[in-house]
């Protein structure tokens, strides 16, 4: 029981100790860089990317609003999703 405890204290488990992971090693440039991408691409996915080829009724409201900022449409932050894609047809 007292070898149970030191090792419950030590957090030591029966097995010795596991590393967690791949075991794959990656070096502090490797992981800023990965964090750095995976930030990019969630904010880009949040504010809703626009795709040329996707019609305007499939997108999302964000991705309708991003559409409408670049074409400087005014109102736009009021206007619900059907506005927004009629706004976007007059502005083309």
């Amino acid at each position: 029981a007292e070898a149970r405890a030191w090792a419950t204290v030590n957090k030591q488990s029966g097995g010795g100790e596991r590393k967690g992971g791949s075991g794959q090693q990656k070096s502090a440039t490797a992981k800023a860089a990965a964090r750095k991408s995976s930030a990019r691409r969630a904010v880009a996915s949040k504010h809703g990317v626009p795709r040329p080829d996707q019609p305007l009724e499939s997108m999302t409201k964000a991705e309708l609003l991003n559409r409408a900022r670049t074409r400087h449409i005014a109102g736009r932050s009021s206007m619900r999703k059907q506005q927004l894609i009629d706004a976007l047809r007059k502005a083309t």
